[in-house]
């Protein structure tokens, strides 16, 4: 017997590589049934994207999964879009509609969502997502979903305006586009990973988020799971592989293999080997760990100084924002780490001099995505399977795929 199953297709174009998933949301939890990563480099330069048509040719190939084992046919031709947090901004709105029957009907949430949409976005800024904090009705009544049914005269929508630049925006979409896909709806990644941390559980819900990618590492404030603000520097995981190559004069493929497999680790031996051996032009070159601590050291002295930089903004700008004299609430905010470069040995104690603060290290237990660096579009899964308020006409593309099963007796 076929059956056809409804998912969500989701896309998410990083420095170095491009992440394809198709899986669908239940009770806010991801659930995949495909997952690919592929590297892709020399196209996005500190996340923005010079040629985005050649781009998308290059990842229209990607796209076409067709797995016999599985028994699983994917040929995308609408996706959902994870975006980066390049010059995010967030602004809070709020708009009240009459009801138009008796009762609240999804043509009132439409109405009011509209009149949200509809609002000149500031600083000239494009409009990516617009995220529903609360439903008030005239009854004094909130909900954190669409209250249908609910009996009311008049309905008040108070919501989070998500922008980006129009031009980091558009070239992410028309990369897609000229890899041959619709993108229904798009999510700034920052959103995304609040979501999926909060699915999970176990982790707190205000805290600074570390995205440590490849290239790029975004530092965000997060509040009651969602985020207020977010910064970036272009600097990330193959800059430490680019150093480690660099000081010891070897292969990339081998600073790669250095950084993933020893990390940085502390302790000590009473007969150290060398964790690295091997005849470059004639010559014998060793490498001991602590000759690897200390380049990986010198790289996170620098580093942790553009994160702290990074928290110390957000912190001072969010104060102003809420005339807070007093700075003391968020001495104390935890860490969250994900992304890729996360899964560093030694990490913890890398970013000891963070402030002191309590540090999570967050890595997706859905099975067949347990990858930190797949954070993104599990949560832009987890975000498809409700309602998030924004844009929703446009939020109900679905990617079929098809499955067989076994013919049952």
């Amino acid at each position: 017997m076929e059956r056809t199953i409804k998912n969500t297709a989701v896309l998410e174009i990083c420095s170095s590589s491009v992440k394809f998933a198709v899986g669908y949301s239940e009770g806010r939890v991801p659930h995949v049934l495909y997952y690919k990563k592929f590297p892709l480099s020399g196209f996005v330069k500190d996340g923005q994207i010079p040629n985005p048509i050649a781009l998308g040719e290059a990842i229209a190939p990607n796209l076409n999964i067709e797995d016999e084992d599985l028994k699983l046919k994917v040929d995308p031709t609408t996706i959902n879009f994870v975006v980066p947090p390049i010059g995010f901004q967030v602004f809070q709105n709020d708009k009240t509609t009459n009801v138009v029957r008796d009762t609240i009907e999804q043509l009132d949430i439409s109405n009011v969502t509209l009149m949200l949409k509809r609002d000149e976005v500031p600083n000239g800024s494009y409009l990516v997502d617009i995220v529903p904090d609360a439903f008030v009705t005239d009854k004094g009544k909130t909900f954190g979903n669409p209250p249908i049914g609910e009996r009311a005269e008049y309905l008040t929508l108070f919501a989070k305006i998500f922008t980006l630049p129009e031009q980091i925006f558009s070239s992410y979409v028309q990369a897609a586009q000229s890899a041959g896909l619709r993108v229904l709806r798009s999510s700034v990644a920052t959103q995304c990973a609040a979501m999926m941390v909060a699915s999970e559980g176990g982790y707190p819900s205000t805290y600074f988020y570390l995205d440590l990618g490849a290239h790029l590492t975004t530092v965000s404030l997060i509040g009651n799971n969602s985020p207020y603000a977010s910064l970036f520097f272009p600097l990330g995981g193959d800059d430490l592989t680019n150093k480690i190559a660099q000081a010891f004069e070897i292969a990339l493929e081998d600073a790669e293999m250095l950084k993933k497999k020893f990390g940085y680790d502390e302790r000590t031996f009473a007969y150290p080997t060398p964790i690295y051996k091997k005849e470059i032009d004639g010559v014998k070159k060793t490498i001991s760990q602590n000759q690897l601590n200390t380049v990986i050291t010198e790289f996170f002295t620098s580093y942790n100084a553009y994160i702290k930089n990074a928290i110390t903004t957000l912190i001072d700008n969010q104060a102003k924002a809420q005339n807070m004299a007093d700075k003391t609430p968020f001495a104390s905010l935890p860490l969250v780490v994900s992304g890729g470069t996360s899964l560093l040995k030694g990490l913890e104690k890398l970013l000891d001099d963070l402030g002191g603060r309590k540090l999570h290290k967050f890595s997706p237990k859905t099975l067949g995505a347990r990858d930190p660096g797949a954070t993104n579009i599990l949560g832009l899964i987890v975000a498809s399977g409700e309602y998030r308020g924004t844009l929703e006409d446009n939020y109900h593309g679905i990617s079929s795929l098809t499955r067989g099963s076994k013919k049952e007796d």
